[in-house]
């Protein structure tokens, strides 16, 4: 056990530095005077489906961004009050226009579709695209501070963490795994590298430079990609464009989900497709987790319960393990406003959730005929 156990317990501490490096080097954004006289150079792009109770927050919260000209949101297919929500903000915003979604042709995800029709009807004097899910709200200037940061790194895309909302235990239970693909297992310097393995993208908040964008072909580069944003920041680093991670909290806020099983729904759809459908990757992950955040509990339960000694291995190195995948977790909650206590100590139960939604997201890619998201199902994604 001497050489199990250390190694797992070097392993997390080889993490938590290098999450602490990982947010050290992680830029951190802010807003802009939104009063400032601007040119309008950004091109507001909002996929919307079934988005009646998010879509109108959104288009208020862009009232406030001198630097966009113009607002297009796409109804792609909704069977609620999307189309209601999007022109009551029009009759107030004269730059929103409502767009209505063509059908869904063979070969592509309904996201990518939406998106690349409207990257296709966005003004092309205008040079930036920014592309916003529509449960995501932006503060006042919160354009303007990511576009000021995009043109002096300079950037040809620019994504970012916008402040996440957990307002459910369950939600405080599984969104910190999104964190640690971004703080914990990404190396964040090497992301502007250029080197596409490092690729990474937030469909919550994309902004990218027209002319890259026309270049790589819009979305119709990751047409059949269920997780686009990803895969588009592949695209652009394969076209020799520069992409840049941010932490963007101070100018866009989103709440993913409402609940544990909205949340278990959503990461089924994208993770097994985000690990690019490799069963061994995905394993491996869940072998991983396993090992270095939930194994632990059992090791402390079976040496506390059958005294097996030495106590240093069966109850001493899995106590030094816990402890230091909390403060992993504490890090993450400091840097990005989380609860700290008890959240922190839950992470044995947020890896085991992990663990579960990858499992069944495989499952309903290899035998359940494809994920599934609001009421489309994409077979063999």
């Amino acid at each position: 056990m001497w050489p199990y156990q250390t190694a797992v317990t070097l392993a997390l501490a080889g993490l938590l530095l290098h999450t602490w490096r990982n947010l050290r080097d992680l830029p951190k954004l802010q807003p802009t005077d939104p009063q400032l006289q601007v040119e309008p150079t950004v091109s507001v792009l909002i996929p919307a489906r079934n988005e009646g109770q998010t879509v109108g927050a959104l288009l208020s919260s862009l009232s406030a961004q001198p630097e966009v000209g113009e607002i297009l949101v796409l109804d792609d297919g909704s069977t609620d009050n999307t189309a209601a929500a999007i022109d009551q903000a029009a009759a107030r915003d004269r730059r929103i226009r409502r767009l209505v979604g063509e059908t869904l042709p063979d070969g592509w995800i309904g996201k990518s579709w939406a998106c690349d029709q409207l990257g296709r009807a966005a003004d092309p004097a205008l040079d930036w695209r920014l592309f916003l899910d529509a449960d995501t709200t932006l503060q006042p200037g919160g354009v303007g501070g990511a576009l000021s940061h995009a043109t002096s790194v300079p950037a040809d895309l620019l994504t970012l963490i916008p402040q996440q909302i957990m307002g459910s235990l369950g939600e405080r239970l599984v969104l910190p795994m999104l964190y640690f693909g971004w703080v914990v297992y990404l190396p964040i310097r090497h992301i502007a590298s250029g080197n596409p393995a490092f690729a990474v993208g937030n469909g919550q908040f994309m902004l990218i430079r027209r002319a890259v964008y026309e270049r790589i072909g819009g979305h119709r580069a990751v047409a059949g990609a269920i997780v686009e944003d990803v895969w588009l920041s592949r695209a652009v680093m394969r076209s020799g464009g520069r992409v840049v991670f941010a932490d963007g909290q101070a100018v866009a806020r989103c709440r993913m989900y409402t609940s544990l099983p909205d949340a278990w729904r959503g990461f089924s759809k994208n993770l097994f497709a985000g690990l690019n459908r490799s069963v061994a990757a995905t394993l491996g992950l869940c072998l991983m987790k396993a090992a270095l955040f939930v194994a632990p509990v059992g090791w402390l339960i079976v040496g506390m319960v059958s005294g097996r000694s030495p106590a240093a291995v069966w109850i001493g190195l899995p106590l030094v393990q816990l402890g230091l995948g909390a403060a992993i977790r504490l890090l993450i909650a400091r840097r990005f406003g989380h609860r700290l206590l008890p959240d922190a100590l839950f992470i044995p139960v947020s890896a085991a959730l992990f663990i579960g939604i990858a499992l069944n997201s495989m499952r309903w890619s290899l035998t359940g005929g494809g994920p599934r998201w609001k009421g489309r199902r994409y077979s063999g994604a």
